[in-house]
C-alpha cells in the first residue's frame, strides 16, 4: 500500500510541478511581451527633472572651475531641480548649520552659471520605526526642523526637499510638518518637494499586508493613494522613489516603473510636480535587472498610456549625482533628453577635486 502511494505521488508529482512552473512563469511571460514595443519617440524630457546630489558640494570648498562644470552638467541634463544634501536631520530635529557651511558659495556660483536652476536644501532622516534617531511624533522636533528651514532658506536656497523615511500612510504628523513647511516656503516664494515611498500595487494591498503582518512588522510601506493626494496638497513636488526593484529581469522591473508613472501622474499629476525617481549604479555588478535604462523606458511606457497629460509639469528624478557616470549620463541623453541624435559620447561628471 505504501508503495502505492508513493508511486500515485510521483506520478501526479510531474504534471503538478509542470502547472506551478507554468503558473509563476506566466506573468514573466507577458511582462516580456508587453515590453517588446518601444515607448513613443515624443515621449521624452518637457525640461523638468531633479537630481539629488552629494553632501560636499554644500560641506566643502569647491574651485570655481568645479561649479562651473557643474552647472554644465546641469544644464545639459535638463535638470531644472537640483537637490543638495544639506545635512541629515538630527534626532531633535536640528539640521547643524556647520554642515552646510560652504552653501553660499554654491548658492553665488549657480545662480551665476545656471539661474534658472531651482537649487533645493535636501534633508531628511530616518525614523525611529525603522531604527532612526527622528521621531514626528514629539512637536519640539517639528518645530525645530522648522526653524532649521527658516534658516536654509534665508541663506537663500530655492526650496527645501524632504527626504523622511519610512513614512506609513496614515502619519499625520508628518501631513502637519508638510503644512507647516509649505506655508513657509510659499510665503518665500520658494519650493517644497518631497520623496516618498512608492504606491501600493493595488487599492488597499498596504493595508492588507499591515493585516498580514502584523508581528513581522511593516517598516517600510507603501503609499496609498489617500495619502499620496494629501501629501500633493500640501507640497509642490513630489519624487516617487521607485527604485530598488528586487525583480530579476528588465521586463518585469520595467512594467512596475511603466505602472509607477502611469498611475502616480494620473492619482496628482494635477496638483503637484511629479518625479519618478530612477536609479544610477549601472556600473558594476547587479543582483536584479534593474539599470538606469530600463527605468527611463518603463517610465516612457507608462507616461504613454495616460489618458491625457497631466496640467503640472513631470519628468524623471536621478538618484544619485555620486553614482551616475558618463557613461549612463550620455545614456541619459539617449533616452531620455535627446529625441535625435545618438552617440554623442560621454558628457562630463561632477568632480570634487
Amino acid at each position: 500500500m505504501q508503495r502505492a502511494r508513493i508511486a500515485l505521488l510521483r506520478r501526479l508529482g510531474t504534471p503538478l510541478a509542470a502547472v506551478l512552473l507554468a503558473l509563476l512563469g506566466l506573468p514573466v511571460l507577458v511582462a516580456w511581451a508587453w515590453w517588446i514595443p518601444d515607448p513613443a519617440a515624443e515621449t521624452r524630457s518637457i525640461g523638468t527633472n531633479a537630481l539629488w546630489l552629494r553632501h560636499s558640494w554644500v560641506g566643502e570648498s569647491h574651485s570655481d572651475a568645479d561649479y562651473a562644470n557643474l552647472a554644465q552638467v546641469l544644464r545639459a541634463n535638463q535638470i531644472s531641480d537640483a537637490y543638495f544634501h544639506a545635512g541629515p536631520i538630527e534626532g531633535d530635529g536640528r539640521v547643524l548649520p556647520f554642515r552646510y557651511g560652504y552653501g553660499l558659495e554654491l548658492l553665488a556660483a549657480l545662480h551665476r552659471y545656471a539661474p534658472d536652476i531651482h537649487v533645493q536644501a535636501y534633508i531628511g532622516q530616518l525614523l525611529t520605526r525603522a531604527g532612526g534617531p527622528l521621531d514626528l511624533h514629539e512637536g519640539a522636533a517639528r518645530a525645530r526642523i522648522l526653524s532649521s528651514v527658516r534658516s536654509l532658506l534665508d541663506l537663500g536656497f530655492d526650496g527645501i526637499h524632504y527626504d523622511i523615511e519610512p513614512v506609513a500612510p496614515s502619519d499625520s504628523d508628518f501631513l502637519d510638518l508638510l503644512q507647516r513647511t509649505h506655508e513657509l516656503t510659499r510665503a518665500r516664494g520658494a519650493i517644497l518637494s518631497v520623496s516618498i515611498q512608492r504606491l501600493e500595487p493595488l487599492n488597499g494591498s498596504q493595508e492588507a499586508a499591515q493585516g498580514l503582518l502584523p508581528r513581522l512588522g511593516h517598516p517600510w510601506p507603501f503609499t496609498t493613494q489617500a495619502f499620496l493626494r494629501q501629501v500633493a496638497d500640501r507640497v509642490d513636488q513630489v519624487a516617487v522613489m521607485v527604485y530598488d526593484m528586487p525583480l530579476p529581469t528588465a521586463s518585469l522591473i520595467g512594467s512596475i516603473y511603466a505602472w509607477e508613472a502611469a498611475h502616480v501622474l494620473d492619482l496628482i499629476g494635477d496638483r503637484a510636480t511629479v518625479f519618478i525617481g530612477v536609479p544610477t549604479y549601472e556600473e558594476g555588478p547587479h543582483l536584479t535587472g534593474e539599470d538606469l535604462r530600463t527605468a527611463i523606458r518603463g517610465a516612457r511606457r507608462g507616461i504613454d498610456q495616460l489618458r491625457r497629460k497631466p496640467s503640472r509639469p513631470y519628468g524623471l528624478a536621478v538618484f544619485a549625482e555620486w553614482t551616475t557616470s558618463g557613461r549612463e549620463w550620455a545614456l541619459w541623453q539617449r533616452e531620455w533628453v535627446q529625441p535625435v541624435g545618438r552617440g554623442r559620447g560621454d558628457l562630463p561628471k561632477p568632480s570634487i577635486d
